[in-house]
């Protein structure tokens, strides 16, 4: 890689990390619009935001092991890994199809991902519908599969619970973590060189976007949360809008690094 790219890796995976530690979400939806743009294939963008993701969701796990529903969170789980291969299909189509198209698909699912997470209006509840747990667990395994974003649909399936802040926390890591090394493996076995690579760089970045998810949690502390949430969804929003614009103006997009 360039060094122009080594710098754009970290500096676009300690952004995204800092606003998930403030916010409490976000960091794929940052950060692979962000490495799309620098010229890193989905793959690659995808593979880089895994290898921090397996680092900070591990020691968050860890921290909150005592609040993880471990029958019901693995349940789960095993619905998102099923989809593992039909996701991974898809991300190759799209990017066999080319970065203009990937980018524009990034774009066009983070206008969705905003409009209902901000429209949606969820009432927590003891229990849910039973149709919850497939319709979250299948649409966050193919989304995460296929362009690396897989986290609303089961941020909105937390939501939808009055569980305490804690659990829901507990919740979303280890359905990460569960995901994440799997998707992984996948990708350096599959997709080989270009991936280990861009991993590899991240790994050494790892330390630096933890300071970053640090001083990101300091400052959704001190925010007002409201505030903070309408800036993210903002900042999501001229994203996809670029991603979707960009490639009609250029062309299908930057070079392989």
């Amino acid at each position: 890689m360039h060094p122009w790219q080594v710098i754009t890796l970290a500096v676009a995976l300690s952004g995204a990390f800092a606003l998930q530690g403030a916010v409490g979400f976000g960091a794929g939806l940052v950060a692979i619009p962000l490495l799309l743009w620098a010229g890193f294939g989905l793959p690659e963008s995808i593979a880089a935001v895994l290898v921090v993701g397996i680092v900070q969701t591990a020691w968050n796990c860890w921290q909150y092991r005592g609040h993880i529903a471990w029958r019901s969170t693995l349940t789960i789980a095993a619905l998102r890994l099923s989809m593992l291969p039909a996701g991974y299909w898809l991300m190759t189509k799209l990017d066999d199809a080319g970065r203009g198209l990937a980018k524009q698909v990034v774009g066009v699912t983070l206008v969705a991902i905003v409009l209902v997470m901000w429209l949606a209006k969820i009432k927590p509840r003891d229990k849910v519908h039973w149709a919850w747990v497939p319709t979250a667990s299948i649409t966050s395994g193919l989304m995460a599969g296929a362009i690396g974003m897989g986290g609303p649909p089961v941020v909105l399936y937390s939501m939808a619970h009055d569980w305490p802040a804690a659990r829901a926390r507990a919740f979303l890591w280890l359905l990460f973590l569960t995901w994440m090394p799997c998707q992984l493996a996948l990708l350096l076995a599959v997709e080989g060189g270009g991936v280990a690579h861009v991993s590899a760089w991240s790994l050494l970045a790892t330390p630096l976007v933890l300071v970053a998810t640090r001083l990101g949690n300091r400052l959704g502390d001190r925010l007002n949360r409201r505030r903070l949430r309408v800036a993210t969804f903002a900042l999501l929003l001229v994203l996809a809008v670029a991603s979707i614009v960009m490639p009609m103006l250029t062309g299908n997009g930057a070079a392989s690094p």
